[in-house]
């Protein structure tokens, strides 16, 4: 029996590498003669850039940059042997988890960070980034990072532009030696205004007030073109989306599609028997671009029907179905308190994952 085991990370408990490696080790308990494939992959969340340096053979390289609130962190960019292209996970830099706390105003966080990193790739002879965008704190539409790359935001004269800045800047100014190619790889089709934009659907999770919501969507309206703004991913990370696919003039894809081709992942898919996928938590966005999805659509273009399954921290019924996968379990036990489930992961994963294969016998 072929199997393929591809998830993508839990986040706040494991990295897409380590979910793999606990499904493999139950699996292992109860299939010990199965062909185990292990392929983590990510959707343009967090873990997408490790989960494709893993597959590329890429090495890290560390530079000294801002985090979205302005104090001095150390991130990496990754780069091949030839160094042409730096990959880039924002999430890195302006983790969402590592900035947004109770009391904190995200209107004065910035993507610097992000831009400091492919300013730091260029120098070093990279002539094209791919930034992985999910998981950002930050609501400021890219102008942080467009001013790091040398961007003028003229009526702008601070150096660490954010959210709050947005009101001050007349337009956004494209430097003439601008020649980068940068491709942004997103796990969610949301443009970058309006009742579904990067504001209204993200900016109550980042301690966003109705106010600022309605500000900072009536900023970027102003300064982004409307065929830019409708493009789907142009509000993911707070608006980096459109940053990149406007004044960059680089393109925004489906970060799991983009993954799946790196890494060459239709022909294990189209000899598998079983494709084991999983995220943290299975429901209703699931379909918009995420890790399970986009597996389940590879399959279709590919027209085979291994048996997929789902092992996810919690699981909507009505995702499931909207999937089309043949089973999911949520790994968790109903005694178990989130904090402790997350604590428990790997373990909970490793004994789901046993169970799942005394099923497949």
């Amino acid at each position: 029996m072929q199997i393929v085991i591809m998830p993508d990370s839990f986040k706040g408990s494991l990295d897409a590498e380590q979910v793999a490696n606990a499904i493999a080790a139950g699996l292992k308990q109860s299939l010990p003669d199965a062909q185990l494939s292990l392929m983590p992959v990510g959707d343009g969340g967090e873990n997408t850039i490790k989960a494709l340096s893993i597959a590329l053979n890429l090495h890290a390289v560390p530079v000294a940059v801002h985090g979205a609130d302005g104090g001095p962190i150390t991130a990496s960019f990754y780069t091949d042997v030839e160094g042409q292209t730096a990959y880039i996970q924002a999430a890195d830099v302006l983790g969402y988890a590592q900035y947004i706390q109770p009391g904190v105003d995200s209107t004065h966080l910035s993507s610097t960070g992000v831009g400091e990193l492919i300013a730091a790739a260029r120098k070093r002879g990279a002539h094209a980034a791919v930034v992985a965008l999910g998981g950002s704190a930050t609501s400021d539409g890219g102008v942080g990072m467009l001013q790091q790359l040398e961007f003028g935001l003229p009526g702008f004269h601070e150096s660490f532009a954010g959210a709050a800045s947005l009101s001050e800047i007349s337009k956004i100014v494209r430097p003439s030696g601008w020649d980068m190619t940068v491709t942004a790889l997103a796990d969610v089709t949301n443009p970058l205004t309006g009742s579904e934009g990067a504001a209204a659907v993200f900016g109550p999770q980042k301690n966003l007030t109705s106010f600022q919501i309605n500000q900072i969507d009536r900023e970027l309206t102003r300064l982004y073109p409307q065929n830019i703004a409708a493009t789907p991913g142009a509000g993911a990370a707070g608006g980096l989306g459109a940053a990149i696919a406007g004044p960059l003039q680089g393109k925004i894809v489906s970060g799991i599609d983009y993954v799946l081709d790196a890494m060459g992942a239709d022909q294990m898919l189209q000899t598998a028997d079983v494709v084991i996928t999983g995220e943290g938590h299975l429901d209703a966005q699931t379909k918009a671009g995420k890790v399970i999805a986009g597996i389940m659509a590879r399959l279709r273009h590919l027209e085979v029907q291994p048996k997929t399954i789902a092992l996810c921290g919690a699981i909507d019924a009505t995702g499931v179905q909207a999937l089309g996968l043949d089973a999911a379990f949520a790994i968790g036990p109903g005694n178990e308190s989130l904090p402790d489930q997350m604590k428990h992961t790997t373990v909970n994963m490793t004994n789901t994952a046993r169970s799942v294969g005394s099923l497949l016998k």
